[in-house]
């Protein structure tokens, strides 16, 4: 059994000298028939004025007396390094609120292990820590409220 030898000639998408794949391209510029080009995700237009929660974040870091809304504990030793962005707790889920995500009404800035005891804890944990998370929790049901009257209008 011989093989055929195969030239390189010129890509008609590339115009770089390959071995030609089929249609007159290269295997890297070929598509097959009736498959799209897929185009580059548009960027959503940025949401509150923010267009990622680092630029949020930072943005609320900057305005706060960085200090722990719920235990008032000191935050600056957390500035540069890894727990800082745990510094800041989504009211309501991101996953479940999407459209909240960057409104920086959802954000309270808090120690990170309040943080840590909001999101994973247990009611008899923050019972225990001696912190009240009351207000936090009614904030929480007044936000949902806005929330839902914002995109679910009927």
């Amino acid at each position: 059994m011989s093989f055929i030898k195969r030239k390189k000639k010129v890509c008609k998408v590339c115009l770089t000298e390959q071995y030609i794949y089929a249609r007159g391209v290269c295997r890297k510029c070929y598509r097959p028939p009736g498959k799209r080009l897929q185009s580059k995700r548009k960027k959503d237009k940025p949401a509150y004025g923010f267009d990622s929660q680092k630029s949020l974040f930072i943005a609320l870091w900057v305005r706060s007396d960085k200090k722990c809304v719920i235990s008032g504990r000191p935050l600056q030793e957390f500035w540069d390094t890894e727990r800082f962005w745990s510094c800041f707790a989504h009211v309501l889920p991101k996953g479940a609120y999407p459209n909240y995500k960057l409104n920086p009404e959802n954000i309270w800035i808090v120690h990170p292990d309040i943080h840590a005891l909001y999101d994973q804890g247990t009611e008899k944990q923050r019972e225990e820590s001696g912190y009240d998370f009351a207000p936090l929790f009614a904030y929480k049901e007044t936000l949902k409220q806005k929330y839902r009257n914002e995109f679910y209008k009927s």
